[in-house]
Parts: C-alpha cells; structure tokens; sequence
C-alpha cells in the first residue's frame, strides 16, 4: 500500500504494528521540517499514543512553547510531535485551534481509540473505506486497491454529481471509498464506529456595523500574517506566480521577507491562455527569480495519462495536466515547498458568476436606475469575461429561471444544476443509472445540503458556501495536492488560513467587489494598493485555465489516446455512457467552432469520458499490485530494543 505512494513522501517510509497487530500505521515522508528526527509513524515516550500525519501545522513553535510550560517533553523539532503532544495535553478540543494543512491519523492504546482528522479546508486527502471487518484510511485510492479483497467499481450516484459538477463532501468516484470531509474528525473506539462529525465550519456571520476601511485593514494584517507562517520551512520556499492578483501578492510579500525568492509559472506556447510575458514581469518589479515552462500541446497530451492516474477523478479540462508539469519544474529545480495563490477565489468571490449574481439581484431590484444600470453592466461582463463562458458563468443562463424557497436570491450553481437534468438521462446509460439512489444533480444536491443553512444566508455567501465544495471535492485533487505531491511537491495555501478566513466570514458582502467597475477582489487590491505593481490596473485577470482538449487531440499522442478511448468496444465493456450520445457528441465536437457555448460543453465532457474510461483501465480492470519489497522502518513502540535483543 505504500510502494504505490511514495511520491508523496519519497524521504523516508515507516510502519507501526499496534494493538497486537490488528492496527497498522505507515506513512512516506516528505521530509520539509526537522529533517533528521521527524520520521513517522511518531508515538509517545510511553507508546501509548501513536500518530501518521500529513501536512503542516502552522504557529507549531508557539503551540511547542505553550505545552513545554505544561510540562510535556520534545525528543524532535518537527510539528507532527508538537500535534501528538496537543492531543495528549487537550483531546479532540484542540482540533478547532489548528492552523495548517493536515491529514493525520491517531491511535490511542489506553481507550483503544482511533481518530482520523482533515483540515478544515480539505486542502490533504484522506480517504477511508469500511467492511464489516475492516477499516483502512489512505491519501491515495490506489493504496487500497492494491489489496485483491478490496472490490473495485465506480460509484454509480458520482455520475450524477460530481461528474456534472455537483461536488459533494462524500460522494467519490469509486463505490465504497468515502472521503472526510473538511474540517471534519472521525472516532473509532473500542471498534465502535462513529459517523464523521465537524469540528470547524465556516460561520458566515457578517458583522453589519463593519466599514470597509475595517474590513480591508484586517484582511491586510491577516493575510500578511498567513504568509509568514507558510514560510517557515527547513528547505527552500518558492511561489507559483500566474500573473493574477493573487499569486501576485503572495510573491510580493514574500519578497518582503526574503530577499531572495524564486517564483515558477506555466506558459500555453503564446496562446490567449498565455500570461508568462506579465508573470515575468511581476516577478521582475520584486526582485524575484523567476522560472517557466512552456506547456505545449503535445505536452499536454503526453502526461495526460500520468495526470489522470494521480488525481483519480475526471478532468474538466488540461488545466490539471499543466499543474503536474509545473510541479516537476518545480522539484527538478530542488524546491520540494511553494506558496499558491489558491483559494482567494472561493473566500473572496473571485469567480465571475459571483457579478453575473449581483447584476442579476439588481436587475430584480425593482429600482428603475439599478436595472438601467444592470443592463448595461451585463453587457460589459459579457464581453470582458468571454474566456471563461461555458465553465464559469453563462449568458444562456439567467436569474429569472425558477429557484426553491431555500435560495433568497438568483444563484448561478444551482441554475447549472438543473441545466444538468435532462443532460444526465442523455449521456448516462439506462442500465448504469437505474442502480443510483438518485436520478438527478438536483435531487442530489438536496439529499446532500443543508437548505435551511443555505435560506439563512444572503445571496454571496449562499455561493462561498457551495463553491467551498467545489475547492475542497475537485480544486484540490485537480489542481492542487494530487498534481503536487505527484512530483513530491508541498504547496501551501495563505488565502486559506483560518485566522483569515474567519475573519471574511465576519466581512459584509457589499465589501467585496466593485460592481460598478466590475472588479472582484476589492479588498486585495484596496489593501495592497502599495504592494502591487501599477502596471496591474490594467490587467483584467481571469480564472487559470488552459488550452481546451480539441488541442490535445489535435496532436498525434492526443489523437491516438482519445481514439482509443472513446472507441466502441471500450464504451460497451465500461457500460457507463451511451454509445449513441458518445458518437455524437465526438462528431459535433469535431465539426462545430470552438467559440460556441455549446462546444465549449462538449469539449468538457469529451475530456471527462476520456478520463473516466482510462480509470476504468487502469484503476477498475487492474490496478497497481505494489512492490512486496518496498523498504519500510520499523517504527512500532519497542522495535529497536527488540533489535538489540
């Protein structure tokens, strides 16, 4: 189960035997703090407390100060010891006070309790799987399909949801693999299990009262603040830079602190795509470093495979595949650690169907000027947004259409669901869908959301809320940790420190974006108008995106693994599509402009069908054995004196 991981931690790999054998921990390690000391799995002086963790635990040192004065002894440096002795010291109560990015797992003899614990944002995996004799948790679902007992199919209700872009916090890709939740911990003990409960959530609490002078002075402090604390590291620290205000700002501080900081970006070999010229020249105004790969699209469609098998989910298009080429640069350069500017989007409504919502709540207003104005914004939008039509607003797509009592407001995700119901009895095969609990995305996401949550809140943050799936479900996986970590790369995320967080949550919503200007992030740019370059008022930035899937197929590697991909034979054995609406979603797909909402669609699920048969090959059919003979560290409490025996 290990061998097949080791990407994730290539520095060192451990194994613990507990509970006289019937618990097993192990763990690679990706060595970023305390090299020396800090392997895993990391028990207790006693062996009574026993932890695999993954991750990082920001403010450690003060956490290590704090449990010093209580008397607790350190044996390493490392932040995994500091959170073993926080659960020794306070129990699961100190889960709510961790600042970090995290994935761990816990074993404590005494009750006989196992806890697994993910961060609150759900930036690391942690996946587990129940029988009625077993439990495993793994990063990765290819650990536990090196197991022959362990049955391997594809979840029937994902292509309803998530395969349309309904992501939900539970609903995975393979039948029987459940992922945590973010912000939630799960508790097994004396072998009784207990559903998985929440010990942070998002409180979306706007304080009325707030100005906005307020509101920007704390996002500064804050957010300033969260990039220090990422830096902290005994390796070098570098940053991905797009050319967007968000990578912008966390490379400008950076440099504040560092005088020498290398930054690392994408290039789409001089398409519309392309933002290496400015990305370079931001890099240039701080000082930084700065280093790009040119993504071409045979590139592109040579680690599709590679890519695919990493993530372990659909692709919504090659974005992910240009991530994972970043992270090889990356670690080809010797940097195993970078900031990212991900997650400002979701906290801060960067999005652009968070403006087409505003100017439709205007248009709704009944006030003669707002509409006049409305009007005329939305015409605006449609033109300055056209790259991301199709993916993340759409002008077919309205706020006059019907919406449940729950949603006080027009909201653009729940218009896409339903735009998604007839789509699913289309493409998906009778046979294949008959054996889902639901039928539709939109009785999906009812079973699946607290709608009296949802009709408490206003319009934007009814959208913060689900778009925080969205992040958690495919942002990460696809564009985040899996591609990453693929290439033992740890990237960490300010935008999505607590502290921060928390504090946006307290944020009114007028504070957020200049509609008039039609500029999102208005806090950012407010609060770090001395930081970011004046080159960059004029940027209009949009959502990071990549050449569509047409370009890799129009390569010969695309051409040859799309073909056999999308064959007949290949769609009749997976039996998950219907043949008929495959031929003629290829055959449109290959005939109608690029520029069309409608092939913009196509283009999406033809990558997705791509992606899904290739899983089906690799991950369903067969699966990777492992290595029998992969070394792993005794680690279990005692092993050395038995050694010495």
């Amino acid at each position: 189960m290990s061998s097949v991981i080791q990407h994730r931690g290539p520095d060192g790999a451990g194994f613990a035997l507990l509970d006289q054998g019937t618990l097993g921990l192990a763990h690679v390690r990706l060595s970023v703090i305390d090299l020396a000391t800090g392997a895993q799995p990391l028990s207790s002086a006693d062996g009574q407390v026993t932890i695999v963790y993954n991750g990082e635990l920001y403010d450690y040192s003060q956490h290590r100060l704090d449990l010093e004065r209580s008397g607790h002894r350190f044996r390493t440096t490392s932040d995994t010891e500091v959170m073993l002795n926080l659960y020794l010291e306070h129990g699961v109560e100190c889960f709510s006070w961790l600042n970090g990015e995290f994935a761990f797992v816990i074993w404590d003899a005494k009750f006989r309790r196992l806890i697994a614990v993910r961060d609150q944002f759900g930036v690391k995996p942690l996946f587990y799987h129940r029988t009625q004799d077993e439990l495993f948790f793994v990063s990765e679902v290819k650990s536990l399909f090196t197991l022959p007992r362990v049955n391997r199919a594809f979840n029937p209700d994902y292509f309803v949801s998530g395969f349309f872009g309904i992501f939900t916090p539970d609903t995975h890709l393979f039948e029987g693999i459940h992922s945590l939740p973010a912000g939630h911990f799960v508790c097994i003990e004396q072998g009784v299990w207990s559903e998985p409960r929440p010990y942070w959530k998002p409180t979306f609490a706007p304080r009325v009262s707030m100005t906005f002078d307020e509101a920007v002075t704390g996002v500064r402090d804050r957010f300033t603040r969260a990039v220090s604390r990422r830096m902290v590291a005994d390796v070098p620290v570098g940053c991905y830079l797009s050319g967007g205000i968000d990578s912008t700002l966390v490379c400008g501080l950076m440099s504040q602190q560092s005088s020498r900081i290398r930054s690392f970006n994408i290039g789409f070999e001089n398409t519309s795509y392309d933002e290496s010229a400015l990305a370079r020249r931001i890099a240039g105004h701080y000082g930084s470093d700065f280093e790009t790969i040119d993504c071409t699209s045979a590139k592109l469609a040579d680690d599709f495979e590679r890519t695919v098998l990493h993530v372990e989910r659909p692709l919504l298009n090659p974005h992910s595949i240009a991530k994972l080429i970043l992270s090889r640069l990356v670690r080809d350069q010797g940097y195993k650690v970078c900031l990212t500017g991900e997650g400002s989007d979701e906290i801060f409504g960067g999005y652009p169907y968070f403006k087409q919502q505003m100017l439709w709540e205007m248009e709704q207003s009944g006030l003669r000027e707002d509409v006049v104005l409305a009007k005329s914004l939305l015409k605006k939008f449609f033109q300055i947004e056209k790259r991301s039509e199709g993916s993340h607003w759409s002008r077919f797509i309205t706020g006059t259409g019907p919406r449940p009592g729950y949603l006080q407001h027009p909201n653009f995700l729940y218009s896409k669901m339903q735009a998604h119901q007839v789509s699913v009895k289309k493409l998906i095969h009778p046979q294949f869908l008959r054996t889902t609990t639901v039928k539709t995305p939109l009785e999906y996401f009812e079973k699946t959301f607290d709608t009296t949550e949802l009709q408490s809140l206003d319009s934007f943050n009814a959208t913060r809320l689900l778009t925080l799936q969205f992040l958690s479900q495919y942002v990460f996986p696809c564009v985040g940790d899996r591609v990453d970590m693929a290439n033992s790369v740890e990237c960490r995320i300010p935008f999505l420190d607590r502290e921060l967080v928390e504090f946006t949550d307290q944020i009114p919503a007028k504070h957020f974006i200049d509609i008039r200007e039609l500029k999102e992030k208005k806090l950012l740019r407010v609060g770090f108008r001395e930081l970011l370059p004046r080159f960059m008022d004029a940027e209009h930035k949009h959502p990071f995106m990549s050449p569509n899937w047409r370009r890799l197929y129009e390569t010969p590697s695309g051409r040859e693994q799309f073909s056999d991909l999308l064959e007949g034979r290949l769609i009749r054995e997976a039996g998950l599509f219907r043949q008929s609406s495959v031929t003629l979603a290829l055959f449109l797909w290959r005939l109608l402009p690029q520029w069309t909402p409608l092939w913009r669609r196509l283009d999406t699920v033809i990558g997705q069908i791509c992606s899904v048969h290739l899983l089906y090959r690799r991950m369903i059919r067969t699966a990777d054995a492992g290595d029998p003979d992969f070394p792993l560290a005794d680690c279990t409490p005692g092993a050395e004196s038995r050694a010495d025996k």
